[in-house]
Order: structure tokens, then C-alpha cells, then sequence
């Protein structure tokens, strides 16, 4: 059995163009298709050679996709429609999960993608690559919850040892809340010229980040379930190591500061006081025009080129949180 590459979907350039025609159509009709244009124009339906190294059938997948269940605010339940696609290349076999939640009405609104692979020590892993929401529809709350408790059941149902995510964005917070993902090591920084870990660089700029609202960091804690410790404390005992770590960061008496949100590639959400932490990881983290530090997000020491995905030459803030790509293992129960 040939390992899957560890290399990305989401990064190749040579995939055939046979996603079908009605599938793109329809994600450009309900506007759920922006940045990722060329990672669905790459894709093509599935073989039968490359899902037996899933080590699961079509049937035993799709029996799986049906325990997703949630009933919308409206009272419509959301049923969950899945399809299977591949590489062109079936010496590099990535499966690609694509996930369509639809209405009864047959409505399109979200997706999910995500390739599976067999890395060089083969181990079975994921990428999360595309996740949207349909926007004109606004009675979708508890939907992420009610499909992260339907996912995990999945993974377990694909025994995935591990999956990253790239978190941009309300994703800066939002995949903090759904899954405890910890900084993946293959992905870096480079600090006016030097190589940084995310976690060495999400932390001074979060340094950086106080200095410029002008917040004294000995009023500031860190919160521990029901109980809480200083900041400082939190830093010296290296209990600030995750992405999550950050919105445990508050002010003692309760105080916030306000700030425009980066919500979405290029768009600004509406002020709003939020907490300290949660201010640093919601801010804007587009490059500033008095910047002097140079903060560049590279894997494996090469910049990523990912259209407009991140901005040109993935150059970012000194003083909020970036972009981040996060990993999270799984632990399988011996039979």
C-alpha cells in the first residue's frame, strides 16, 4: 500500500479540472465560494483504487455521514450529503471528503473539505481546507457545535492520528473553541530575517499588542477553569502554549477595550468592547503603514503562496494575532 503525501491538496497545481460543473455553479450562486476557486477546479471524482486505503467501504462512510442530525431555528432539518474526490496523480492518492449540508427544501447551506493522506511516517492525517457558512441565512445558531460533535464522531470513524487546520481570521477564535488544536510545528515565521515558532511570535506580538492600547500587564489574569492567576504568573509557569491559551487572558476588574474585528478576508466586522485576549486574536493583522518588523508566515522555511488567502507575501501585523495553522492528535482506544 503506497503512503498518501504529506503535500497539501490545497497547494498543488496540477489537478485535473472535473469538479462538477453544478456543484461550482452552486457554490458561486449562494456566494460560499471566494478563495478557494482553485482548490475545487482541482478536484475529480474518486477511483476505486484509492478509497480502500481509507481502510473503510463507501457504505461504511456514508452510513457514517448520516448521524449527523440538527434542526435549524426555522424548523428545517439539515441533512448531510457526501461526496469523494482525488488527485489526478493516484501515485499521490489524497482522498478529498466533501461534505454538502442541505436543507429539505434541497437549500445548499455550508460545506466542508477535507483531504485525507498517509504522511512519510504513516501516520493517517487530515487537513481541514474549506469551511463556509451560507451568509444569507441567519438561523443557523448551534450548527457548528452540532457538526463538531457529528465530526469527531467521523474521526474516530476514519481513525485520523492527527488533523491541522489554517485558522485566518473570526477562524482565529472560532476553531479555538471547537477543537484543542496546539501550534503546528511545519509552519513558521520569519521576524525581520529570523526563523520564529508561531508560539514565539503569536507571544511577542501579543507583547506588542498591550504596549500599543496602553494596558498594564499586572492588570491582567489568566483564567484556570473556575479560578484565575496573574498574567505574569500564567507567562513565568509556560501555561500560555495554544492558540485557546489567549481568550483566558482578561482584565482583573472586568475592563475591555474596543476594537474592529477582521472577520473575514479584507472585511472589518463592527466595533465592539471585547476582552483582552479575545481583542488580540479577533484584531485587524494586516500589515500597518508604520510597521518596521518584518512578520512573514512561511512552512518549512518557504513563504506560502496561497492566493488570497493570506495577503501578498503572507506579511502580517507585529501587534495582533496571525493567521495560524494548528494541529490536534487522536488517541484511538486498543481493541
Amino acid at each position: 500500500m503506497s503512503p498518501f503525501s504529506v503535500q497539501s491538496i490545497f497547494d498543488r497545481k496540477d489537478l485535473a479540472s472535473s469538479f462538477p460543473s453544478a456543484m461550482l455553479q452552486e457554490l458561486q450562486q449562494t456566494g460560499l465560494i471566494t478563495n478557494e476557486h482553485e482548490f475545487f477546479a482541482g478536484l475529480q471524482t474518486v477511483g476505486e483504487s484509492v478509497l480502500p486505503q481509507l481502510a473503510l467501504s463507501e457504505s461504511e462512510l456514508r452510513n457514517g455521514a448520516k448521524t449527523f442530525s440538527f434542526i435549524a431555528s426555522s424548523g428545517e432539518t439539515l441533512s448531510l450529503d457526501l461526496h469523494f474526490f482525488s488527485s489526478r496523480d493516484l501515485s499521490d492518492p489524497n482522498v478529498v471528503l466533501y461534505r454538502r449540508f442541505v436543507s429539505e427544501r434541497g437549500d445548499l447551506l455550508a460545506i466542508f473539505a477535507s483531504t485525507i493522506f498517509r504522511d512519510e511516517n504513516g501516520k493517517q492525517g487530515s487537513e481541514i481546507v474549506v469551511v463556509e457558512k451560507n451568509m444569507r441565512r441567519n438561523n443557523l445558531p448551534g450548527f457548528g457545535r452540532a457538526f463538531m460533535d457529528f465530526y469527531n464522531r467521523f474521526n474516530r470513524l476514519l481513525q485520523l492520528d492527527y488533523e491541522y487546520i489554517r485558522a485566518a481570521w473570526l477562524g482565529r477564535k472560532v476553531w479555538t473553541q471547537l477543537g484543542d488544536f496546539q501550534f503546528y510545528q511545519r509552519y513558521s515565521f520569519l521576524v525581520d530575517g529570523k526563523m520564529m515558532s508561531q508560539r514565539e511570535v503569536v507571544a511577542s506580538n501579543f507583547e506588542r499588542f498591550l504596549a500599543h492600547h496602553n494596558i498594564d500587564q499586572s492588570a491582567l489574569c489568566y483564567q484556570v477553569e473556575v479560578s484565575e492567576i496573574s498574567f505574569s504568573e500564567a507567562k513565568q509557569n509556560n501555561l500560555i502554549q495554544k492558540p485557546a491559551d489567549y481568550l483566558r487572558i482578561v482584565n482583573v476588574q472586568g475592563k475591555k477595550i474596543s476594537i474592529a474585528p477582521l472577520v473575514d478576508y479584507q472585511v472589518l466586522g463592527q466595533e465592539q468592547a471585547l476582552d483582552i485576549g479575545e481583542a488580540f486574536v479577533l484584531s485587524d493583522n494586516r500589515p500597518y503603514e508604520t510597521q518596521s518588523i518584518s512578520v512573514q508566515f512561511v512552512r518549512s522555511g518557504i513563504p506560502l503562496n496561497s492566493g488570497n488567502v493570506w495577503p501578498p507575501n503572507n506579511h502580517f501585523s507585529d501587534r495582533a494575532m496571525p493567521p495560524w495553522v494548528g494541529v490536534r492528535e487522536f488517541v484511538h482506544a486498543s481493541v
